[in-house]
């Protein structure tokens, strides 16, 4: 590592001269315009070369210092050693260790001990046919905002997607790192994840409809639960906050963030604030 940084520093130090010699070469009038450029030409070529052989002399040097530690056991620690600076060696200050499953493992178990503890919201996933493509793209975007969200909470909702199937199921594993995502993701409809008959540790599970639409489908999935039998709710925008000539219509990464902020502090006010979209506050 340490060779690495001096390379780094010769190669500064060797484009500093370069370019010196470059302006006493333009520069000097005794030559001719042609030798000007034949003679910079040269040089170029010349610093090239040197900072080639630098750069493959350093390559060797590595490959010589791992072969050295692997004939005395101790590669791993060669490969994973962390860059220091000079003046943190000479302060002699112990380096962390780079070791699998630390902090990282830490704290996903951590998180899923609070998401245990947190509200129950579900994402309703089951309108993938009646969305265009381009408006599936944006629930996907609008899930992983969601997702982000809640993992960032220190107090997460118990976060579950539910009838994840098709188009949706598609772009959600192009997500990188979705298959690491700390949330409940289910084939099934939410109606048989969370039976009428199912005694509910919370007071209620919330259903957000995951559902693009841009008002073609008004009033959906009001209409789907009401044909069920499930109770709804709205959230209580007026009298909270003041929109202004805005529409009370919101993504589905702000519901989730309104729900969750509520799930911190309490307050509707306060949640539908912090919660709600800058160009939506009047």
């Amino acid at each position: 590592m340490e060779m690495g940084t001096t390379t780094g520093k010769m190669k500064m130090s060797r484009r500093s001269r370069a370019t010196k010699k470059m302006k006493e070469i333009m520069l000097k009038p005794s030559c001719p315009k042609i030798n000007r450029r034949s003679k910079l030409a040269d040089y170029c070529a010349a610093e090239d070369k040197e900072m080639k052989q630098a750069r493959k002399q350093a390559k060797k040097d590595r490959k010589r210092a791992m072969h050295e530690a692997k004939a005395e056991g101790s590669t791993q620690e060669v490969r994973k050693r962390p860059r220091v600076s000079s003046d943190q060696e000479a302060s002699g200050k112990e380096q962390p260790s780079c070791r699998i499953g630390g902090r990282g493992s830490r704290n996903r178990e951590s998180f899923d001990q609070l998401r245990k503890d947190g509200q129950r919201v579900v994402i309703d996933l089951s309108f993938d046919d009646l969305m265009t493509e381009k408006e599936v793209r944006s629930l996907v975007t609008q899930l992983a905002h969601s997702y982000g969200t809640n993992r960032a909470s220190g107090k997460p909702l118990d976060l579950y997607l539910t009838s994840v199937d098709k188009r949706t199921a598609e772009g959600l594993k192009k997500i990188s790192g979705f298959d690491n995502w700390r949330c409940h993701v289910e084939t099934r409809h939410f109606s048989e994840v969370f039976p009428k008959n199912e005694e509910l540790q919370k007071d209620k599970v919330y259903c957000i409809g995951g559902i693009v639409d841009h008002n073609r489908l008004k009033g959906l999935t009001k209409q789907k639960a009401d044909e069920n039998g499930w109770d709804t709710a709205k959230l209580p925008l007026d009298g909270n906050i003041d929109l202004g000539e805005s529409r009370k219509v919101l993504t589905v990464n702000h519901v989730c963030s309104i729900l969750l902020k509520y799930h911190e502090t309490g307050n509707w006010k306060e949640s539908l604030k912090q919660a709600m979209p800058e160009r939506k506050l009047k």
